[in-house]
């Protein structure tokens, strides 16, 4: 359809459709500011409300202190702290349900539905009556407080400005510091109210604090420089010192702290009030940049509004004016158009004597049309006859040539120049190609990919012997405290058997006094017996003074009985103390058989832990030279894919440095001297190494200063080939270099 229309009719269009376009641009960049204006708006809305939330969370975490101290304490500490800052979080709960209640916007509703407070009295009367735990009165607390970070932190994630953006990041990432702050006090409050660590206070206490540092740091590496010193300011305060310091207390020691919990609640309180003024800085900066922007986007608003209104205006008479006057123009021209068109080449241009305007000159340039064209033409087919048959020896001169036609013969001069140039690409081209088939990268970057592939394995074998050692070091402790038990009953067994054999010896020395005692009795008693039966066989009636010789016999027969009954009462001990004797030597036998087996065991193991820490050792040794060889081929292999890659693009950087700072010749007269000086391959590797970095470096001189890449093709070919085959010699003599010296040592990997 615009082919069949006139140029006065497309102008107008054309003008009509720029018109419209910069009318939508405009409306476009209006509607653009206008939201963010209404952003703007908005922001300070969730501004206030993050002002409201935070100073709820300052007494919520207040209060959550003090109901751990007060639970801790069974009552005796906290209890007119806590009901004034009861009193204290109510106040702060008032405002902010007065503000959710009289603004009705998408972060009010937010905040209505992320946050509970249903359960706060029922959760204050259970702390009143001890009926909850101080854990779950502190988890109920954070949750609590939780809920409201995370919305400040919703609220924080709709901020279009950047500078307000970062600022609520920092508001988000404070409070949640300075909330773990908050939880640090509960904590420590019980702890220090029992002179004591539970086993969960202790855990939440390392957690808490290394929470409160990673926030801290975060808030720093995020923080303005204004934020900054006024924080580094506070930081110099007591309050942050002491409680510093009760801090390392409560780390160094698990009970009898010696700090009284409501000395430390009260330090820390100071502390947390001083973060509570950085965090009221950072919310002034909020309220501050969100008025800012709101002002900023108003003013841009209107100024942007006036100045569509002057450029449309602008351009609608602009494009009138020249519209009519372009129109004009091609009347003119398209009536001495026709005549030349005609044939007519002796055409006379009527023309003003000095140019207005672009049209004016391509009127008088039009009076040398005809002439001008004839030349071109001849010059144009001669010149691109010789570069269709490839000589590029002939230059289009534009001499006599003025304005577009002096354009078209540099054109044609630089098409002829692109077909020259193209020319050479292409034998370029080539010249890479027989380079790339040269070198390959990627196959190089593969040889390392099973390098890293066997340093893994490696790894792998490192991690299980080290568990080995590891299980078989707490193996020998256990089986060394067990031999030391073993000896220590075989002591007292020992001991005990000593005892009782003095006491045989005792009692056997009691035995032979009484078995003389009654050889004696016997001797005495058969001697008057029979002096006994004498005198009465001689007395007769006399025989009564015999009575007192019976009467010795019966004494001394008492005297035998009672000795008898002594010589069976000791032979009974001794028989008893005989079977103890006997018992105890038998332990003796069976303890120190399992002592001596597991002194074997224990020898055993000592000795697998000696080899295995052996074999760590050499592993741990080898690796470390096959990292050094794998680094060393990366080095060499991203130097080769530098000198090809300056030789394709014919630049010399600092990226190809020498054979002497290479890393290899340092680390070759250094540390690799002393290490692998013994093994023959070592004195091998330093002819290839120079050649791979010589050849390449010989080919550079040919791009310095005139490029002769393709005069010198061969030559550069043949250092690649040779610098590739180098290459590879070092690669085999680095492997073999590191297997010669671990064989040479006797270890081989499992």
């Amino acid at each position: 359809m615009l082919n069949n229309m006139t140029i006065k009719k497309r102008l107008i269009i054309l003008s009509a459709l720029a018109i419209t376009t910069i009318f939508l641009y405009a409306l476009k960049v209006l509607y653009t500011d206008y939201i963010r204006y209404m952003d703007a708006s908005k922001t300070i809305k969730g501004a206030e409300l993050s002002v409201k939330l935070s100073d709820m969370l300052h007494e919520f975490q207040k209060e959550r202190g003090a109901s751990a101290g007060f639970l801790s304490s069974k009552g005796r500490k906290f209890k007119d702290t806590l009901l004034k800052q009861r009193k204290l979080t109510d106040e702060k709960i008032a405002l902010y349900k007065e503000y959710i209640s009289t603004h009705d916007d998408s972060y009010s509703s937010e905040a209505k539905r992320s946050i509970d407070l249903s359960g706060l009295e029922q959760m204050r009367k259970k702390v009143d009556s001890f009926s909850v735990s101080t854990k779950d009165a502190v988890a109920y607390y954070t949750a609590l407080n939780s809920s409201i970070i995370d919305t400040v932190a919703r609220i924080s994630t709709r901020i279009i400005d950047p500078r307000l953006h970062n600022l609520m990041n920092s508001l988000v990432l404070f409070i949640s510091a300075k909330e773990r702050a908050g939880i640090e006090r509960a904590v420590l409050s019980g702890a220090f109210s029992k002179d004591r660590f539970d086993k969960f206070l202790y855990s939440k206490f390392i957690s808490v604090l290394a929470q409160q540092k990673a926030f801290f740091h975060l808030f720093e590496v995020t923080a303005n420089e204004e934020l900054k010193k006024y924080y580094d300011s506070l930081k110099s305060q007591p309050a942050f010192k002491e409680v510093e310091r009760m801090r390392t207390v409560a780390q160094s020691r698990r009970k009898e702290f010696g700090v009284d919990a409501s000395y430390w609640f009260k330090t820390i309180t100071e502390k947390i009030n001083g973060l509570k003024k950085v965090e009221n800085f950072i919310q002034r900066q909020i309220l501050q940049r969100s008025a800012e922007v709101k002002k900023s986007a108003l003013t841009e608003l209107l100024i942007l509004t006036l100045l569509s209104l002057f450029a449309l205006a602008a351009i609608g008479y602009i494009s009138r004016s020249v519209t009519k006057s372009i129109i004009s123009s091609i009347e003119r021209l398209t009536r001495l158009m026709e005549r030349i068109r005609n044939g007519d080449l002796s055409v006379e241009v009527e023309r003003r004597s000095v140019s207005r305007n672009e049209m004016d000159v391509i009127t008088k340039l039009l009076d040398s049309l005809v002439a001008i064209i004839r030349e071109l033409t001849g010059r144009i087919n001669l010149s691109v006859d010789m570069a269709a048959k490839g000589d590029f020896s002939r230059k289009l001169s534009d001499a006599g040539m003025e304005g577009d036609f002096a354009t078209a013969i540099h054109m044609v001069q630089n098409g002829i120049q692109a077909m020259e140039d193209s020319h050479r690409k292409q034998q370029l081209i080539n010249f890479s190609s027989k380079l790339h088939a040269i070198g390959d990268v990627g196959e190089g970057l593969s040889l390392m990919q099973n390098e890293i592939s066997m340093l893994i394995e490696d790894l792998g074998h490192i991690l299980k012997t080290t568990k080995n050692t590891s299980e078989q070091s707490s193996e020998s402790i256990n089986t060394l405290e067990d031999i030391l038990q073993k000896l220590q009953s075989l002591v007292m067994q020992i001991n005990d058997s000593n005892s009782s054999i003095e006491r045989l010896n005792a009692m056997s020395n009691e035995i032979t006094s009484v078995v003389d005692l009654i050889k004696d009795i016997a001797d005495q008693t058969n001697l008057l017996a029979l002096n006994a039966a004498i005198e009465a066989a001689r007395a007769g009636e006399h025989g009564r003074g015999f009575a007192v010789v019976a009467d010795e016999v019966r004494k001394l027969a008492e005297r035998t009985q009672k000795a008898t009954s002594e010589i069976n009462v000791s032979i009974n001990t001794m028989k008893q103390e005989s079977s103890s004797i006997m018992e105890k030597s038998e332990t003796m036998t069976k303890v120190a058989g399992v002592v001596s087996e597991s002194v074997e065991d224990f020898k055993n193991m000592m000795q697998s832990l000696d080899a295995d820490a052996k074999e760590m050792s050499e592993l741990i040794e080898q690796m470390g030279d096959q990292v050094f060889v794998i680094l060393t081929k990366i080095d060499h292999i991203i130097f080769k894919s530098n000198g090809y890659s300056a030789m394709v693009e014919a630049r010399v950087d600092g990226t190809l440095e020498d054979y002497s700072s290479c890393r290899l010749t340092k680390w070759y007269v250094s540390e690799g001297k002393k290490r692998f000086s013994s093994v023959p391959s070592f004195q091998k590797i330093q002819t290839p190494h120079k050649a791979v970095h010589d050849l390449i470096m010989q080919n550079l001189q040919y791009i310095k200063g005139e490029d002769r890449r393709l005069e010198e093709e061969e030559r550069i070919i043949e250092n690649f080939v040779r610098m590739e085959e180098a290459s590879r010699e070092l690669f085999e003599l680095l492997d073999r270099m590191r297997r010669e010296l671990h064989e040479k040592s006797g270890f081989k990997k499992p």
